[in-house]
């Protein structure tokens, strides 16, 4: 009778643990799919703008999805080159670039001066509270990666 009833609360608990595996590997096959078409999703419009860059601006322009034999095509026809040698020309990239280092630089030396004065402030003057600031401002970040 004993033996009997360890029989069957083994059967169970197989029986359980199997469940819960299937559980596991069919969430993870459905995470994978959203995963993979997400992924495909962006990867089609990064490819379709690299394609475009290597096409002439007439083969862009001249494709059109309502008349047949002028639908956009996924390669060129012709690969060119003339778009990345006259980008400067028609944008001026550069100077965008470059303004754009500069505010990133900027904004990079300033918010390291106001954080090594909070630093300092921080470890020299007494105020209420220190310690819970302290370790609020040092498990702040933490809980975005507990929380996964």
């Amino acid at each position: 009778m004993k033996s009997n009833l360890k029989d069957e609360k083994r059967k169970i608990i197989i029986y359980n643990r199997n469940k819960k595996n299937l559980k596991h590997v069919l969430r993870l096959i459905l995470f994978y799919i959203r995963v993979i078409t997400v992924l495909a999703s962006l990867l089609v419009s990064y490819f379709w703008m690299v394609s475009g860059s290597f096409k002439s601006s007439n083969e862009i322009l001249i494709s059109d999805c309502t008349i047949s034999g002028q639908e956009p095509l996924w390669f060129p026809k012709k690969f060119t080159f003339d778009n990345y040698l006259k980008v400067n020309e028609t944008i001026p990239m550069f100077q965008y670039l470059k303004n754009s280092f500069y505010i990133s630089g900027g904004t990079m030396i300033f918010t390291t001066l106001i954080s090594m004065f909070a630093a300092y402030g921080m470890s020299r003057i007494r105020f209420a509270y220190k310690k819970h600031y302290e370790i609020f401002g040092s498990f702040r970040n933490v809980g975005k990666d507990i929380h996964k």
